[in-house]
């Protein structure tokens, strides 16, 4: 074999390697799910700080299909804000949690979001169009103006988690034996301003 024959079948392994990592990778990841919060903030709005955010959702295989068979998802939003003390430890000023219901409606074929605080309900055609608007946070009421001391440094946190302990009792020993589809994001954190 002459070096450019080496050379073109070394370039097809690699080639292959890269397609078979491509194929075997995606899988795998789509399986494991993922929740992330990729921007939060916080504005002053008439009376109260609003809290705006964006957190990417995609469900594990596993949820994906009980909620597909008729099980009802809880999402949480989470938000903590501490106030930073120098020579102690920082003291939590607020933590609010906010539970969305995802369903899948058999009869429909639309996936249904509600808002437990709420008890708004939107319809969505497909399940990447419902998570996509289910992690829009847009004008949250979170915390009285007043309540936050202009000399003070405080930080805030967003994430977001399914509540399996909204599940029915047999539900929970369900997925105790089948495999845990429960998901969390990592904090988002951020200075106040």
């Amino acid at each position: 074999m002459t070096f450019l024959s080496h050379r073109r079948l070394l370039h097809r392994a690699w080639v292959c390697a890269l397609m078979l990592l491509t194929m075997v990778g995606l899988p795998v990841w789509a399986d494991d799910g993922l929740f992330e919060v990729t921007r939060g903030s916080l504005r002053v709005g008439d009376t109260q700080y609003l809290l705006d955010g964006q957190v990417d959702l995609l469900l594990k295989s596993e949820a994906t299909e009980a909620l597909e068979s008729g099980l009802m998802l809880s999402i949480q939003m989470q938000f903590e804000i501490t106030r930073q003390r120098r020579f102690w430890t920082d003291i939590q000023v607020a933590s609010i949690s906010r539970d969305f219901e995802l369903q899948f409606n058999l009869l429909s074929q639309r996936y249904l979001v509600t808002d437990n605080l709420t008890g708004e309900q939107k319809s969505y055609a497909t399940l990447l169009s419902a998570l996509r608007n289910l992690g829009r946070i847009r004008d949250w009421p979170v915390l009285a103006v007043d309540v936050i001391n202009a000399d003070a440094n405080y930080d805030c946190a967003l994430r977001a988690v399914i509540n399996q302990d909204r599940l029915p009792g047999p539900l929970q020993m369900l997925t105790f034996w089948r495999g845990d589809f429960s998901l969390d994001s990592d904090w988002y954190r951020w200075a106040l301003e």
